[in-house]
């Protein structure tokens, strides 16, 4: 997918407020969104001045130019600007094929998926690994080394410092289209389903419509980490032992 240039400037106050609340959103013009392939809602890559930062596309506006992104001051500050600046798209988000070695060595973006292509028992997500909100992708693998392959699916995404944070995407924005290994096992249709996330408050909290979602303060993760990911990982083992799909060894 070849990058495309564009020209970043500064959302239109009077008429995208939504793009100065949301650092994590853009607009673009439709015919930079042709020349990406791609639609609204879908996430890109902005690379500039050698930083990198990952924008789901929330508007397609028209300009008087070809090749415009807006964004508020948040957004462009994921970049370290302030002000109008050159850039280049790509809606090639992530580094599919660099182990993470390399990957962490060279401030890249993962995803990773071990599914075994049919079971619907449970999956364990961490969008938001590596640096994003640290070891809640350590906390999805803990609880996946307790079930066996056709038992627990897991998915997640790392991203590596120095732009670890530039590469956070609200869980709700996250577009199959835009991760690869995710469309395969979005639409599988699983029983039971845990997400892994951090938050800048205190404590835990839990909650969720469609599955568990687990939000933790630094510190817990730190410190109670796998202990969490271990007490998740009692209570799925019950309830697939209810619905009669034990674990090995439970």
């Amino acid at each position: 997918m070849a990058d495309v240039a564009v020209t970043v400037r500064q959302a239109i106050r009077s008429e995208q407020g939504e793009l100065i609340d949301q650092a994590e959103h853009c607009s673009m013009d439709a015919r930079t969104i042709a020349a990406l392939g791609i639609a609204d809602r879908r996430q890109v890559r902005i690379t500039a001045a050698g930083r990198r930062a990952i924008y789901t596309v929330s508007e397609t506006r028209d300009e008087t130019a070809d090749g415009v992104v807006r964004m508020g001051l948040g957004g462009r500050r994921r970049l370290g600007q302030d002000d109008v600046f050159e850039a280049a798209a790509s809606a090639a988000i992530l580094d599919p094929d660099l182990p993470d070695q390399r990957a962490e060595a060279e401030g890249r973006f993962v995803e990773r998926l071990a599914d075994d292509g049919a079971q619907k028992a449970l999956i364990i997500v961490a969008p938001h690994g590596g640096g994003i909100e640290p070891h809640t992708d350590e906390q999805a693998a803990g609880v996946a080394a307790r079930f066996p392959a056709d038992r627990v699916s897991t998915w997640v995404c790392r991203a590596f410092e120095p732009h670890a944070l530039a590469c956070h995407i609200t869980s709700s924005d996250l577009h199959p289209r835009s991760f690869p290994l995710l469309r395969r096992v979005i639409d599988r249709g699983f029983l039971h389903a845990v997400s892994f996330h951090g938050f800048d408050q205190s404590g835990i909290l839990v909650g969720g419509a469609n599955g568990v979602q687990i939000e933790q303060c630094l510190r817990a993760r730190q410190e109670h980490g796998q202990a969490i990911a271990s007490a998740v990982a009692d209570v799925y083992t019950r309830v697939l032992a209810r619905a009669g799909q034990p674990v090995a060894g439970s």
